[in-house]
């Protein structure tokens, strides 16, 4: 099992917005791509601006392919414009992390 970890930094001054656009974000994969179970977190320690969207795939091809269909996407293409012109997010904050159950 593989668990994607997305996070980014909110804008100071944006974080409501942030925080609901990335719940918007998670409604619409998991609405559009079934089988999706993506949720969102935010820090209570660390970075308190911070959003986490976690997602499980089965394998590294499992999310290889479901990121191929999310970036072939026009809806999600339209969302991540919307971020980029709101200026929701710090560009240098935004990571992708993977992890592998071990157990």
């Amino acid at each position: 099992m593989i668990l994607s970890v997305r996070k980014g930094g909110i804008q100071s001054g944006k974080q409501q917005v942030g925080f609901a656009w990335a719940v918007k974000v998670a409604a619409y994969l998991n609405t559009t791509f079934p089988g999706m179970n993506v949720r969102v977190t935010r820090a209570i320690g660390g970075p308190l601006a911070e959003v986490h969207w976690l997602s499980e795939f089965a394998s590294l091809a499992d999310y290889e392919a479901r990121l191929a269909k999310f970036e072939a996407d026009a809806g999600y293409q339209e969302l991540l414009k919307e971020a980029r012109d709101g200026g929701l997010f710090d560009a240098r904050t935004l990571r992708d992390d993977l992890h592998q159950t071990i157990g």
